[in-house]
Order: C-alpha cells, then sequence, then structure tokens
C-alpha cells in the first residue's frame, strides 16, 4: 500500500507528497473560512473524520481510500495533533486488524505552523489517501485526536472512526454450471453436448471459449467459441461426440477459458466432469 497526504492548515494550505490527490474547491473553501469556535460541551464536536473517497477499480494501482479530518481548537489549546491508523478485514467476515506497516500512517501528526490551534478560528483540516487497497477487503480509518497547553500538556483525547470502504472484487468469474447430455437427433450414435458457461463477476468477460475432451478423444481438445458474456448472463455451446458407460475411464470433460486470456476473480470453477453413463 502506499499513501497519498494532502493538508490543509488555516491561515495556511499546504500540500504534502510528490503525488497528491486534488484539492476539492469545497474543502479549500472550508479551509479558507473562519470557522465557528466550538466550546467545551457545545453541541458540535471540535473534530471529526470521514471517509471522503472510496474507489474500487480493477487495476490495483486505482484503488484507493481518502480519509478528511478536521480539528479544530478547544478552551485553552495551543496545539493540535491527530493520528491515522488504517484497519483492515476481510469481506468474508473476521475481526479488523490494524494495518501497521502502511507508510505515512500510525503517528502523531501536527500542523506545520505551530501556532494553529491556539485561536479559536484556526481549522486543521487534513486528507490523507491509501492506495493499492487489496480487493475482497473493507478499510476504515480511525483517527485520535489530542488537544495541547502551552507546556505540551495533553487537556484532551478524542477519537473518530469513518465508516468502511468495501473493496469488491470487479474481475468476471467464468464457470460451467450445467452440461446437458441428449442423444443426437442429427447424427444417430452420437450424443449432443449443450455447455453453460455463466459469468459470476462483475464485469464483462470478453473472448470466452470453452473446451471439450470427449470418450475416444486423442487429439487436441475441441473448443467452441462464446464471445462476450455479460455479468449474470450466460451462453451456451454446443459439441457431438460418442457417450460413455460406466466404466468409462476418461469421461466427458470440460472448461471454460481453457487457455486462461480472461482475468477472472476465481479460476477454480472452470471445469466441470460429465458423470457416466452417457447414452
Amino acid at each position: 500500500m502506499s499513501v497519498t497526504m494532502m493538508r490543509w492548515t488555516v491561515p495556511l494550505a499546504l500540500l504534502l507528497g510528490a503525488a497528491v490527490l486534488p484539492a476539492s474547491p469545497a474543502a479549500a473553501a472550508v479551509a479558507s473560512e473562519p470557522s465557528t469556535p466550538v466550546a467545551e460541551g457545545g453541541a458540535e464536536r471540535p473534530y471529526g473524520a470521514r471517509l471522503a473517497l472510496c474507489r474500487r477499480s480493477l487495476r490495483a494501482e486505482r484503488r484507493t481510500a481518502v480519509v478528511a479530518v478536521t480539528m479544530r481548537p478547544i478552551e485553552g489549546s495551543e496545539r493540535l495533533e491527530m493520528k491515522i491508523d488504517l484497519y483492515e478485514r476481510p469481506l468474508a467476515g473476521g475481526s479488523w486488524a490494524l494495518r501497521d506497516d502502511v507508510p505515512g500512517l500510525g503517528h502523531w501528526t501536527a500542523p506545520d505552523d505551530p501556532s494553529i490551534g491556539s485561536r479559536s478560528a484556526d481549522v486543521y483540516k487534513y486528507r490523507q489517501a491509501v492506495n493499492r487497497l487489496v480487493v475482497q477487503y473493507a478499510y476504515r480509518f480511525r483517527v485520535a485526536f489530542r488537544w495541547l497547553d502551552a507546556e505540551g500538556e495533553v487537556l484532551r483525547e478524542a477519537t473518530a472512526q469513518t465508516r468502511a470502504c468495501r473493496q469488491v472484487d470487479l474481475r468476471p468469474d467464468l464457470s460451467i454450471s450445467r452440461v446437458r447430455a441428449r442423444p443426437s437427433q442429427r447424427f444417430p450414435g452420437l450424443v449432443r453436448y449443450v455447455v453453460r458457461v455463466e459469468n459470476e463477476g462483475r464485469t464483462l468477460a470478453r473472448g470466452v471459449t470453452v473446451s471439450a475432451v470427449l470418450p475416444g478423444d486423442t487429439g487436441a481438445a475441441r473448443s467452441a467459441r462464446l464471445g462476450k458474456i455479460a455479468p449474470g448472463e450466460a451462453a451456451e455451446a454446443t459439441f457431438t461426440g460418442p457417450g460413455c458407460a460406466a466404466d468409462e475411464p476418461a469421461p466427458p470433460s470440460f472448461t471454460a477459458d481453457p487457455a486462461n486470456t480472461v482475468d477472472e476473480a476465481d479460476e477454480a470453477d472452470n471445469a466441470f466432469t460429465l458423470a457416466c453413463p452417457v447414452p
């Protein structure tokens, strides 16, 4: 995982990092406007964290989660500090686990201008992205805040947590859901095999083929081209060949995408073997 940071402070606006996300006009406007002072015990909390972006993609380098953090002074504070941590959990379930190996996270961060935090109109805004997220995982940020007085003593501590960014696998997923075997009407004595290939993934599968090895075949596998299969859709291929007896040592077998030309979410469900006897 890599990290991209963006920081706004009042009255300063600073961009950190070699490759930063573009500042949104709304965020920049908030950073440049004087804020309403928030007293201890007020209706509005003097801090907040939200998931500003959860970008999913087929390409790992484009999968990104962004946290936007806001912090305001409290009575008696002279300095503001925050610490951002990233947690992950498999989409299949389990406990949230701290990712302590992500550069730039897990340490206390303060405004570059040490005077920010001593005035009631100050706003410390911080925006940080974590890139190259792994699919089939959910991610969320946990932000710790602390307010320090002029002597460096902690006046108050607080935490906030964002909602989860779910990184699902967007690739197609081909599988053979069914093979029907019936006596061929056109070729007496042979069997007509109809192979149904489904795309159980989330994106279009292109250039889909299916192969068949039937009893008695000794050469290359038979092949049929299905073309495109949209998510949730299916296509069928037909092969004609001999049937098999119950003691057939090599029963009819079929494989979707035999050359592995389609990048799939799951490659383990592409093969199908039909039980003999086949009339």
